[in-house]
């Protein structure tokens, strides 16, 4: 809808006519954008905020619809606030499945990642100095947005992807429309990193959005997996967004 509007603003009607929507909820869903300021109302015309322009426009460098459907999927969780409330456990959802043979819902899920993740691997070699390290492995590193933005910044770098074989698929179609001399660098490694051994070789491992999927068993266990592959002197870089445990709200 922001992507259509961005190129001519519409009328209530055309709007209706060009996403077939009724029009009682149609009428009440422009309504609310408008409410919420991403959308303006004159004389008769939607038009898009530059809020709006910003971050819904299809293409533009900030974009945000790949977040917005990322989330879309983890919102799922509030029907199990009770549950952990009372359990202290993740309730996002239970991601055994990604490990069965249903491919469908495991394609979906690592595309809604490597479409979030532009952001994420961009910043991480901020915060990261990675030119000390020889070898990188990515544990659950999706289709190898984070490996391809290393080896592009780090020239020495050799990188590890260590994910599902359906996942390993994709990461290998993506790469392949990259140059040579940053694909060259970067080894996919097929595998469950809950039940196979992890690939040696890596002096430094990255687990980026992985940890906060799993309760702190299966936290633990990826923990303990990594801290026996990796040498004397090792690093594990873990990437979440976390809480600080601070006393005031908001913290």
């Amino acid at each position: 809808l922001f992507t259509w509007l961005s190129a001519q603003p519409r009328t209530f009607e055309e709007i209706r006519s060009r996403f077939q929507f009724a029009e009682r909820p149609c009428r009440i869903f422009l309504d609310t954008l408008v409410s919420l300021g991403l959308l303006t109302l004159t004389q008769e015309v939607f038009r898009n905020t530059p809020l709006a322009e910003t971050l819904l426009v299809r293409g533009r460098p900030d974009y945000q619809g790949p977040h917005v459907r990322l989330f879309d999927h983890l919102y799922l969780a509030c029907d199990n606030l009770k549950t952990a409330l009372l359990e202290n456990r993740p309730v996002s959802q239970d991601y055994s499945y990604f490990f069965e043979s249903e491919q469908k819902e495991v394609a979906r899920y690592s595309a809604l990642m490597h479409e979030s993740s532009v952001v994420p691997a961009m910043v991480l070699p901020q915060y990261w100095d990675f030119s000390d390290s020889q070898r990188v492995m990515d544990i659950g590193g999706g289709y190898g947005r984070l490996c391809l933005t290393l080896a592009s910044q780090f020239s020495e770098l050799n990188l590890t992807l260590f994910d599902l074989p359906e996942v390993c698929d994709k990461a290998r179609n993506f790469l392949r429309s990259y140059p040579p001399h940053l694909t060259s660098r970067i080894d996919l490694h097929p595998g469950n990193f809950f039940q196979d051994q992890l690939p040696s070789g890596a002096d430094t491992v990255v687990m980026m959005r992985v940890m906060h999927d799993w309760p702190h068993e299966h936290v633990k266990l990826l923990a303990s997996k990594v801290f026996a592959m990796l040498p004397s002197g090792g690093r594990l870089l873990i990437y979440e967004t976390f809480k600080d445990q601070g006393s005031c709200p908001g913290d």
